[in-house]
């Protein structure tokens, strides 16, 4: 039992992190937009971020199975 809490504090952990990165790319995304980055590397990153975005979610639906 302790090990298995043990690895459910480490995937809340990390699941928290990635979200935070996640926010934090987003910001940048932003960011990137006001500086009026070329339209092709604006899409290049929103689809890296729509990917990530698509893992947490992920995440976040198997740490409610477990």
């Amino acid at each position: 039992i302790t090990g298995l809490a043990e690895h459910s504090r480490g995937s809340h952990a990390l699941v928290r992190d990635a979200a935070q990165e996640l926010s934090r790319e987003i910001a940048e995304l932003r960011e990137a937009m006001h500086r009026g980055v070329e339209s092709a590397e604006l899409r290049k990153h929103l689809d890296a971020v729509l990917k990530k975005q698509g893992l947490l979610d992920k995440a976040v639906k198997s740490l409610g199975k477990t």
